[in-house]
Protein backbone atom coordinates (compact mmCIF):
# COMPACT_ATOMS: atom_id res chain seq x y z
CA UNK A 1 0.00 0.00 0.00
CA UNK A 2 1.32 3.42 -0.89
CA UNK A 3 0.48 5.80 1.92
CA UNK A 4 0.14 9.59 1.71
CA UNK A 5 3.47 11.34 2.08
CA UNK A 6 5.13 9.00 -0.39
CA UNK A 7 6.04 9.75 -4.00
CA UNK A 8 4.20 8.52 -7.08
CA UNK A 9 5.81 8.24 -10.52
CA UNK A 10 3.72 9.30 -13.51
CA UNK A 11 4.51 8.33 -17.09
CA UNK A 12 3.07 11.05 -19.30
CA UNK A 13 2.31 14.57 -18.20
CA UNK A 14 -0.57 15.78 -20.35
CA UNK A 15 -3.79 17.34 -19.09
CA UNK A 16 -5.07 14.05 -17.60
CA UNK A 17 -1.71 13.66 -15.85
CA UNK A 18 -2.11 17.18 -14.46
CA UNK A 19 -5.53 16.30 -13.02
CA UNK A 20 -4.06 13.11 -11.54
CA UNK A 21 -1.19 15.13 -10.03
CA UNK A 22 -3.56 17.69 -8.50
CA UNK A 23 -5.73 14.95 -6.97
CA UNK A 24 -2.67 13.11 -5.62
CA UNK A 25 -1.28 16.31 -4.09
CA UNK A 26 -4.62 17.02 -2.37
CA UNK A 27 -4.39 13.53 -0.85
CA UNK A 28 -0.87 14.19 0.44
CA UNK A 29 1.28 12.52 -2.21
CA UNK A 30 4.22 13.94 -4.15
CA UNK A 31 4.36 13.24 -7.88
CA UNK A 32 7.31 12.92 -10.26
CA UNK A 33 6.47 13.11 -13.97
CA UNK A 34 8.34 11.65 -16.93
CA UNK A 35 7.37 13.40 -20.16
CA UNK A 36 9.41 14.53 -23.17
CA UNK A 37 7.52 17.83 -23.49
CA UNK A 38 9.29 20.72 -21.71
CA UNK A 39 5.89 22.39 -21.21
CA UNK A 40 4.18 19.30 -19.82
CA UNK A 41 1.05 20.41 -17.89
CA UNK A 42 1.65 17.88 -15.11
CA UNK A 43 5.40 18.52 -15.10
CA UNK A 44 4.79 22.20 -14.29
CA UNK A 45 3.09 21.38 -10.98
CA UNK A 46 4.85 18.14 -10.01
CA UNK A 47 7.65 17.80 -7.47
CA UNK A 48 9.98 16.95 -10.35
CA UNK A 49 9.70 16.75 -14.14
CA UNK A 50 12.03 14.33 -15.87
CA UNK A 51 12.16 15.62 -19.43
CA UNK A 52 13.17 12.62 -21.51
CA UNK A 53 11.77 10.22 -24.11
CA UNK A 54 9.60 7.40 -22.77
CA UNK A 55 12.18 4.94 -24.11
CA UNK A 56 15.08 6.43 -22.10
CA UNK A 57 16.07 3.64 -19.70
CA UNK A 58 18.00 5.97 -17.40
CA UNK A 59 14.99 8.28 -17.08
CA UNK A 60 12.70 5.33 -16.41
CA UNK A 61 15.05 4.15 -13.65
CA UNK A 62 15.05 7.68 -12.14
CA UNK A 63 11.26 7.70 -12.24
CA UNK A 64 10.93 4.30 -10.62
CA UNK A 65 13.82 4.61 -8.21
CA UNK A 66 15.62 1.56 -6.91
CA UNK A 67 13.66 -1.67 -7.25
CA UNK A 68 11.48 -2.32 -4.22
CA UNK A 69 10.08 -5.71 -3.30
CA UNK A 70 6.35 -5.54 -3.82
CA UNK A 71 4.19 -6.73 -0.95
CA UNK A 72 2.41 -9.97 -1.58
CA UNK A 73 -1.31 -9.35 -1.47
CA UNK A 74 -3.51 -12.26 -0.54
CA UNK A 75 -7.26 -12.14 -0.60
CA UNK A 76 -9.06 -13.54 2.39
CA UNK A 77 -11.69 -16.11 1.57
CA UNK A 78 -15.17 -14.74 2.02
CA UNK A 79 -17.12 -16.07 4.95
CA UNK A 80 -20.72 -16.92 4.41
CA UNK A 81 -22.96 -14.60 6.33
CA UNK A 82 -25.04 -16.34 8.94
CA UNK A 83 -28.49 -14.91 9.54
CA UNK A 84 -28.65 -12.89 12.73
CA UNK A 85 -32.38 -13.37 12.99
CA UNK A 86 -34.90 -15.99 12.08
CA UNK A 87 -38.05 -14.94 10.28
CA UNK A 88 -41.12 -15.32 12.43
CA UNK A 89 -44.72 -16.02 11.58
CA UNK A 90 -45.56 -12.40 12.47
CA UNK A 91 -43.50 -10.09 10.35
CA UNK A 92 -44.03 -6.43 9.80
CA UNK A 93 -43.77 -3.33 11.97
CA UNK A 94 -44.26 -3.68 15.70
CA UNK A 95 -47.58 -2.41 16.98
CA UNK A 96 -48.15 -0.58 20.22
CA UNK A 97 -50.52 -2.36 22.60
Amino acid sequence: MILPGQTLGLLGGGQLGRMFTQAAQRMGYEVIVLDPDPGSPAGRIALDHIQAPYTDEGALERLGGPPQPSPRIRERPRRRASPSWEPSARSGPARAR
